[in-house]
Order: C-alpha cells, then structure tokens, then sequence
C-alpha cells in the first residue's frame, strides 16, 4: 500500500507531547497501523526573544496548544479518541538548518499512549 493511503499522528509534525507515530490502532507487535482519517489542529503565539535581550531574527519562541485523532476505518472516526498537549517551543534558525527543541505535556491521553514531553529536532520547520 502506497505510503500516503494511511496517516499517522503522534509527535513533532502532529500532536507534540506524544511519541512519533504513537496514536491510533497497533498491530500485534506494537507498530502502529496508520488511519484512514486524520485531523489535526494546532494553535501557537509566538514571539522574537526582543524581551529577553536577544535581538536576532533567527530565533522565536512560543506557546502551543495541539490536538488531533486519528482513525483506522472511517467508520471508527470518534472525538473520544482525541489526545491533546500543550507547551513550549523554541526554533533557531542556523547556518546548517533550523533547530527545534519543545516541551509538551499531554492534556488528553489515554492510559496506553506512549508520551515523550521534550524533543529536539534537526531540519523542523521554521
């Protein structure tokens, strides 16, 4: 199956504050099944580091909040699935590419989610 018939949720690029590919159904060996439907939200205000001293266009910080489920069969889909974080992100953009770090802690889980509350990422977004 081509990789983009499945989505998965879960980490930096979806629902920070929970492992990468970590939300939805798994197979018997734990790896995840992906879904055939998939929503994501995320909301953020952000800000230069001016207040802190640091007057360098490279460099943001903000707040975050995300949220998103994720369905195996479309007949599945539930909002009682959803998982939600929220936290703090700080973004550099540098010589050899952008650098991400976050702290996320999850509002909505549920008691098999795996959960990873700070990420440093190499090659993020800017």
């Amino acid at each position: 199956m081509p990789f983009f018939k499945r989505y998965f949720e879960g980490g930096t690029s979806s629902v920070r504050g929970f492992d990468f590919n970590s939300l939805g159904a798994k197979y018997i060996d734990g790896k995840p099944k992906g879904g055939e439907i998939s929503i994501i939200s995320s909301i953020a205000l952000g800000s230069s580091l001016d207040f802190a001293g640091l007057d360098n266009e490279n460099m943001r910080i903000s707040a975050f909040v995300d949220a998103g489920t994720l369905a195996e069969k479309s007949s599945d889909f539930s909002l009682n699935d959803l998982r939600s974080s929220t936290g703090v992100q700080f973004t550099w953009l540098t010589p050899i590419g952008p650098i991400g770090l976050h702290y996320a802690r999850p509002l909505l889980k549920k008691s098999t989610d795996s959960t990873s509350s700070f990420r440093f990422d190499l090659g993020a977004s800017f």
